[in-house]
């Protein structure tokens, strides 16, 4: 079943820029058994070069795009954030980005991070921090204020504190947070 799973996710035909960043995501920890069962073992370092760069090629001055051969932002943020977090993703697992791309995702993460909005700004400093690019004043303004934060965005801002070796924060956030609410957050 794994291996059908993998040859169809590999061969899958669209290509958005929310489907190329979850085709390839799975792909960059491909060790182990999902490497001994996929079609593509041998081939995973072209397919995540492949995907890195038709993601790359969805980058704008503003925003990422849907699609290469349009201009409009996605109309959800989180889809932008998500690519932006499979190309840090993928740089930490050996892609090797554009240095130009690579700056613009920083800065898109940067604006991001100072959202009014807890999810995006949790899920920016998650992402920053992931790219050793950490906005420690932002993730401390979250964490002052966990309280207002769901469980998904606890546990992003739990993992950016993790990655700046700050435990004792990173312990304390699932402290207190509510059950969860959707299968997004339960996952």
């Amino acid at each position: 079943e794994l291996r059908a799973a993998l040859t169809w996710l590999a061969d899958y035909p669209h290509g958005c820029l929310e489907q190329t960043s979850s085709r390839i995501f799975p792909l960059l920890t491909a060790d182990g058994i999902l490497a001994a069962q996929s079609p593509v073992a041998d081939r995973v370092a072209d397919y995540v070069a492949a995907g890195v760069r038709r993601v790359e090629s969805m980058i704008r001055a503003t925003d990422f795009v849907m699609w290469p051969d349009c201009n409009s932002a996605p109309w959800d943020r989180d889809v932008s954030l998500y690519a932006a977090h499979f190309l840090v993703e993928a740089e930490r697992s050996g892609a090797r980005l554009k240095p130009a791309s690579r700056q613009q995702v920083l800065k898109f993460l940067r604006a991001w991070a100072l959202s009014p909005t807890n999810s995006i700004s949790a899920y920016a400093c998650h992402t920053l921090a992931l790219a050793r690019a950490a906005d420690k004043d932002r993730m401390l303004h979250l964490y002052d204020r966990r309280a207002d934060l769901g469980l998904l965005d606890r546990a992003r801002l739990a993992r950016a504190f993790v990655a700046v070796h700050d435990r004792p924060r990173a312990t304390a956030l699932p402290a207190g947070a509510a059950s969860p609410a959707s299968v997004k957050e339960a996952a």
